[in-house]
């Protein structure tokens, strides 16, 4: 449930997909076994294609018509448009961009998950630490 990378753009292209997926694999540095999204065109273009197969990672995409399939992002945008509101409630976009990065924060870090019982960062916390005593 954690958003582990973002970026904001003016165009929601297959660079700035390409940068997040980078920023995510360089914060962990990991590269994911597989990466699962929607049928968003920026999503399946050719350089994404490409640096995933260049990199050995499965591609998972979901079903036309099936957002379900992409739960833990349709719910977090859902989240981020519901509790967001009206967005001419922001000067300019500057103010609009501080707001989505601390909500990103609070999401992660503050925001319980019913299922957990505490916060995506929490309960990730937690589970290393079992990893490192057992």
């Amino acid at each position: 449930n954690e958003v582990v990378s973002c970026n904001l753009g003016n165009r929601h292209d297959s660079v700035l997909v390409l940068k997040t997926i980078k920023e995510a694999i360089k914060k962990y540095n990991q590269l994911p076994k597989y990466f699962h999204f929607d049928r968003g065109t920026e999503n399946l273009n050719e350089n994404c294609i490409n640096f995933f197969k260049d990199n050995n990672i499965q591609i998972s995409v979901s079903d036309p018509g099936s957002p379900w399939q992409n739960g833990h992002a349709e719910s977090f945008f859902s989240r981020l448009k519901g509790e967001t509101g009206d967005l001419n409630r922001f000067e300019d976009l500057g103010e609009l961009t501080e707001y989505i990065y601390h909500y990103i924060n609070y999401y992660n870090n503050d925001r319980i998950v019913t299922r957990l019982k505490t916060s995506p960062i929490k309960y990730k916390n937690q589970l290393q630490n079992q990893r490192m005593c057992s």
